[in-house]
């Protein structure tokens, strides 16, 4: 079983169909996955903090314009995430 945002693959009478999952049926968002936010974050956040120091990346500026809860920008300030 193959799974995507809000389908997922599945071979039913040797039949393969797409179709919603269980449980996203009454759900009104799906949340990005972690690996793509964390790809996000490495080619923005941490490109954009190489080189400069502590100073200049407090004083910096970021936004989170995808429509949801915002977790490319709060993944991007957890503690035990490193930004270099």
């Amino acid at each position: 079983m193959k799974q995507f945002l809000g389908d997922e693959l599945v071979v039913n009478n040797n039949e393969l169909i797409l179709q919603p999952k269980d449980y996203n049926l009454n759900r009104d968002i799906i949340s990005t996955p972690n690996f793509i936010i964390r790809r996000i974050i490495d080619y923005t956040v941490n490109e954009y903090c190489k080189g400069k120091n502590d100073s200049n990346i407090y004083q910096s500026k970021f936004a989170d314009i995808a429509c949801g809860v915002r977790r490319i920008l709060t993944r991007s300030v957890i503690k035990d995430y490193r930004i270099y």
